[in-house]
Formats: structure tokens, C-alpha cells, sequence
């Protein structure tokens, strides 16, 4: 059993989200709260350029009209 950080995870996930996997390794898709938790933790270290790439992924992945059209 491995621990990792708080750190470690955030990072994981959001190179994860970025790459367009959407999931977790044990296959459990993040939910619009995980992913607006990574974007606030972002925020939180002033990583701007992260957080505009996740803000818009957290968009286009739950907005019901944009998923419709497509």
C-alpha cells in the first residue's frame, strides 16, 4: 500500500482530465465536484493556465447542451 499525497493526487488527476481519461484508476469517472475541487486547488496555487483548461473541460463535460448538440 502506497501513500500518497494530497499533492500527488490533484496532479494525478488533473493529467489524467487533460489527457481526456475521465476516470480514476479503478474506473470511477470523476464527478463535476473532484474536478471543481482539482480547479480550486489550482487556484489555490496560482496555476492559471491549469485552471483555464479544466474550467473549460468542467464546461463542456457537464453541460447538458452542449452534450446534447454533439
Amino acid at each position: 500500500m502506497k501513500l500518497r499525497s494530497y499533492d500527488f493526487l490533484m496532479n494525478e488527476s488533473f493529467s489524467r482530465i487533460k489527457d481526456g481519461v475521465y476516470f480514476d484508476k479503478s474506473f470511477n469517472p470523476y464527478s463535476k465536484k473532484f474536478m471543481q475541487d482539482v480547479l480550486e486547488y489550482f487556484e489555490s496555487r496560482e496555476k492559471y493556465e491549469e485552471c483555464i483548461l479544466l474550467k473549460d473541460i468542467i464546461k463542456k463535460r457537464f453541460d447538458h447542451e452542449y452534450n446534447w448538440k454533439r
